[in-house]
């Protein structure tokens, strides 16, 4: 009966996002998409530049839009 209960009242209890939230949500979502393109396509040079190396833009890079 307990565990009914809690999760009756963790359904209950969820924040559903807002408007607003959703907008900044798809906005950074489109940030971090652009910035990893740019990132793909900066030489060693450039990438050395702003002190990352191929291996670490490489694994930034290979990350969904949607993971920080």
């Amino acid at each position: 009966m307990s565990m009914m209960r809690l999760s009756i009242t963790a359904v209950h209890s969820r924040h559903l996002p807002t408007w607003s939230e959703l907008r900044a949500l798809f906005i950074e979502w489109g940030h971090r998409a652009r910035s990893r393109y740019e990132l793909s396509m900066m030489n060693t040079r450039e990438l050395r530049d702003i002190g990352l190396t191929r291996t670490d833009a490489d694994n930034e890079c290979d990350k969904p839009f949607w993971h920080a």
